[in-house]
């Protein structure tokens, strides 16, 4: 009775709802060294002849049984922590469901996953047959014995040796790493990155292992529960090879986990929705339409639309389209079209666009042609004083933030709260009060580098509004202008020892720059130190403020609106810097600002702390693409040394 009920309270909370949560190699390895001094207890207690005197048959058989009933639940928890819910989605399953059949045959993954589950099976039924011994034959359980530890090609020990022997080779794990890194198979589908996946592919065969052993050492020690030998030779040797598979393991997977990616950013979603998967800067950058006359400081006519590179609107002379349209105090690069053209114009505040789409008279479309949803105005060059040709130009216009304009970036420092032990864990762009935010989300660390599931969340970007007193511009927000609309693309790590608590961009000179903020800690204790620090890789030379970081640029050929193509952005660019500008002329009349600003979150499925951060640009031919945060994984293969060997001895 008290054996049912002490199993019936574990069982209850057990199976609480629960979050998976992070195992590591050293934590796993720790248990199962406890789990053996159990296994000890339950073969010593066989051998105790004390115990054969003092005690009635049954009681022994009791107290063994009871020993290994609460291994078996000790296992299961362990299960819960590395799987949760998705009991049978270990690695090898999922690649199954989502990897090419070429691959997967490549990587004999059926297999792998038959051989486990014929373990699983073996182990399944001798839990059930510990649980309720009494219910069954004692020659019911010691068959299955057995068959446990039979020289059968289908035993236990022959299955696990066989798995071992394939997932130890170095072919078969630079594929399996393959499939996670950016661009593999797996590393959209998956949400962590190919160090994780394989760390956690490393705890599933280890936990499949000491399974194996489990099965192995219970198998005896029943057996000579029942009499049917002694056994301790044979235990000693399976926990040789039970340790022997183990060490080797370790070592050979964190190896290549010590050479495997961990980044993890976002692919393109299944369907673009603003303000969820993605934001925008708004009426920065239009294309504009003003005649010649509108153009000269002296309202003439006598040079070409291309001399006018960096000018605004001036008086409108007797020029009703001129006075029809929003003046534009900064205008760019314009050139000469055509001679007519049929503008359809829109409502800026309502649209964030000046045109929807404009026809020239020699046919050509700017932008989408569609039924017009604001008003149609026909204008061709006329001539004046006789020689000159007043002809409208095509222009870009800065339009600065007085029209409806999203084109703040938050300079604040986003922080994670170092008081209570938390770090940043995850990224993604927001907009809040038209200031694009880098949002980070966090989570309390504990000791071995894991985070408390139930403590991670996105905190809050700042409240505040580039219109409220005491804000100032290039200390609180950047403003994107013609001039200063730059962003560098880099990638931060922090040093060994720390992690990521904050970021934050800067201005440097006309570009903006990510900066991080990283904190030491304690990787056994898990507490942070009190002395964070700010992190950049920009080098200070007296040219600061004059050149880029990174001296190639992105350049964006005739870009459209990314959310336009239902092509996958696969084209990654990092260690560059990239500008932003207008969607192409004919594409889009050239009324859009590109990239975007990609709002997907970027964290580790199962929350890990960062070693780094960084941007990216997400592109392909033809498109504005989207700017990206990017993670990096904390370094987990620097803390696999373990002890491999318990305490205590099989006596015979």
């Amino acid at each position: 009775m008290c054996r049912f009920l002490t199993s019936f309270a574990i069982l209850v909370l057990l199976f609480q709802p629960t979050k998976p949560f992070v195992l590591t190699t050293i934590e796993i390895t720790a248990e199962f060294l406890e789990l053996l001094r159990n296994l000890y207890e339950t073969f010593n207690t066989v051998n105790d002849k004390a115990d054969l005197i003092d005690l009635p048959y049954k009681t022994k058989e009791e107290k063994l049984f009871e020993i290994l009933d609460n291994v078996n639940l000790r296992i299961k928890q362990l299960d819960d922590r590395l799987y949760g819910f998705e009991q049978n989605l270990n690695t090898i399953n999922k690649m199954l469901i989502n990897l090419p059949q070429v691959i997967r045959l490549e990587l004999n993954l059926n297999d792998i996953r038959n051989k486990q589950s014929f373990i699983m099976n073996y182990y399944d039924k001798m839990e059930k047959y510990v649980r309720d011994f009494d219910e069954y034959e004692s020659s019911t359980i010691t068959n299955i014995c057995d068959n446990v530890i039979s020289n059968n090609p289908n035993s236990v020990r022959f299955l696990m040796e066989a798995i071992y022997e394939h997932v130890i080779r170095d072919d078969f794990l630079k594929q399996f790493q393959k499939q996670f890194e950016p661009k593999g198979n797996l590393f959209c589908t998956e949400g962590q990155s190919s160090q994780d996946v394989l760390h956690k592919f490393l705890i599933e065969i280890l936990l499949i292992n000491f399974k194996t052993f489990y099965l192995e050492r219970t198998a005896y020690t029943i057996k000579k529960l029942y009499r049917q030998g002694n056994f301790t030779k044979e235990s000693h040797l399976a926990q040789n090879e039970y340790f022997r598979r183990q060490n080797s393991l370790i070592n050979k997977i964190s190896k290549h986990m010590r050479s495997s990616s961990r980044e993890i950013w976002r692919c393109d979603p299944d369907q673009h929705v603003e303000g969820e998967t993605y934001v925008q800067i708004r009426n920065f950058l239009h294309g504009f339409i003003l005649n010649k006359v509108n153009l000269d400081p002296q309202g003439k006519c006598r040079d070409e639309c291309d001399v006018y590179k960096m000018t605004k609107t001036q008086k409108c002379r007797d020029n009703n389209w001129c006075k029809k349209e929003p003046s534009c105090s900064k205008i760019v690069n314009c050139q000469y079209l055509d001679s007519s053209m049929r503008v359809c114009s829109n409502s800026m505040n309502k649209h964030n666009r000046r045109y929807q789409y404009v026809e020239l008279g020699n046919g050509q479309v700017l932008g989408e042609k569609q039924v017009c949803q604001g008003y149609k105005t026909d204008l061709s060059t006329y001539i004046d004083w006789v020689i000159w040709r007043c002809s409208y130009c095509f222009c870009l216009c800065d339009e600065g933030p007085k029209y409806y304009s999203d084109r703040y970036i938050n300079l604040r420092l986003s922080m994670a709260n170092l008081t209570d032990n938390r770090v940043v864990t995850g990224l993604r762009f927001v907009k809040h009060n038209k200031i694009i935010h880098l949002q980070i989300q966090e989570g309390k660390l504990l000791e071995g580098g894991k985070i408390a599931p139930d403590s991670v969340h996105w905190v809050p970007p700042e409240d505040y509004k580039t219109t409220d007193r005491y804000i100032h511009e290039g200390q609180d927000y950047h403003i994107i202008t013609w001039e200063q609309r730059s962003i560098e693309l880099s990638e931060l790590m922090a040093q060994k020892g720390s992690v990521i608590t904050g970021v934050r961009f800067r201005r440097v000179g006309a570009r903006l720059d990510l900066e991080a903020l990283t904190t030491p800690f304690n990787f056994t204790t898990g507490k942070l130190h009190p002395n964070p620090e700010i992190w950049s890789i920009f080098e200070g030379t007296p040219n600061l403020k004059l050149r880029h970081k990174f001296g190639q640029e992105v350049k964006l050929s005739s870009p459209d609106i990314p959310t336009r193509t239902t092509e996958p952005h696969n084209l990654i660019a990092t260690g560059k810097y990239i500008d932003f500008t207008n969607t192409d002329l004919y594409k889009d009349a050239a009324q859009t600002t590109v990239p975007f600003f990609d709002a997907q979150q970027v964290y580790s499925k199962n929350p890990v702390p960062l070693s780094g951060v960084g941007l990216l640009h997400r592109g392909r031919k033809g498109s504005g693409g989207f700017i990206a945060p990017k993670i990096f994984t904390y370094d987990f293969s620097q803390h696999l040394l373990i002890k491999n060997k318990p305490n205590g001895r099989l006596r015979n």
